[in-house]
């Protein structure tokens, strides 16, 4: 018996001739950045994205992600929580001394107003 290496499952996709928009990409990469790609490249990588995205290897690292960002977030709230109870502890060991009040200040009095003075007349001479 002979070892046979199995055909890639999407090995079709290679074959296929380039696209004139995949080989327009292809010309603007190499003009944007002075790199030669490879436009079978190009083509590939713009095909096989969503494969990749739906690969069963990236969304084991998606889902692997998202557990350690969640575990994160609940030691940082398992910390935030200790802070605040020993801040809490701190607070209530210290005697709390009572000040007294400030003393009011009497309220300022308004003057009253003027009254109005009696109109003179002059008498006539």
């Amino acid at each position: 018996m002979t070892a046979t290496t199995p055909k890639a499952p999407r090995a079709a996709l290679a074959t296929k001739a380039i696209t004139p928009v995949m080989a327009d990409y292809a010309a603007w990469i190499k003009a944007q950045t002075g790199y030669d790609v490879d436009p079978m490249s190009v083509q590939l990588a713009g095909t096989m994205r969503t494969y990749f995205q739906q690969s069963e290897g990236n969304q084991k690292r998606i889902s692997d992600a998202a557990a350690a960002k969640a575990k994160e977030v609940a030691a940082r709230a398992a910390r935030k929580a200790e802070r605040d109870a020993a801040r809490a502890a701190k607070l209530a060991a210290k005697p709390v001394e009572a000040k007294p009040a400030p003393a009011r200040k009497a309220p300022v009095k308004k003057a009253a107003p003027a009254k109005p003075k009696a109109p003179t007349t002059k008498a006539a001479v």
